[in-house]
């Protein structure tokens, strides 16, 4: 018995809540994903229980294996922040374009279009960079501690390993 199936009962299950909830506002869906949830969590309690010799042991490794439903609150949150600087960088462009239409027509048409094009142009740098920055964090920071496991030494390009050193005198 595996609870990688109780996982993927718990995101299915979430998957509908939130369908049935916000996207087609159908109660039956929704309650049916309350309970597969439900059912998952408590599967991934009472999975390591029966597997453990010592059933307060299995409990205890339960409640910490759902504790990792936090993870992926903390991933959601964090494409959440990248679709976030998606839509900051459009509203941006948008203030921008009323900043200009809101100028005169002679200034428009000779400010107007210097401007348009430098302020996009900070716009577009600002959101390919933070876009770069964000990105490269979720990669290095949030999922190396998931799929990458370490070995190896660590790596010192000045340090010489010798075992023994001679000395010679002249």
């Amino acid at each position: 018995i595996n609870e990688s199936y109780a996982w993927l009962g718990i995101l299915f299950g979430l998957a509908l809540l939130v369908v049935g909830k916000l996207v087609v506002k159908n109660e039956g869906l929704f309650t049916a994903g309350a309970i597969l949830a439900s059912l998952s969590a408590i599967a991934i309690i009472v999975i390591p229980m029966i597997q453990s010799k010592a059933k307060l042991k299995g409990l205890a490794k339960g409640l910490y294996g759902l504790y990792g439903v936090t993870g992926y609150v903390g991933d959601l949150v964090s494409y959440t922040r990248l679709m976030a600087l998606g839509i900051a960088g459009g509203s941006i462009a948008s203030a921008f374009n009323m900043l200009v239409e809101f100028m005169p027509p002679v200034a428009r048409f000779s400010v107007g279009i210097l401007l348009l094009i430098v302020l996009h142009a900070l716009n577009i740098f600002l959101s390919l960079l933070g876009a770069y920055v964000h990105g490269a964090r979720l990669q290095y920071v949030e999922f190396f501690g998931k799929f990458y496991t370490g070995g190896g030494r660590a790596f010192n390009p000045l340090k010489t390993k010798e075992k023994y050193v001679n000395v010679e005198k002249k």
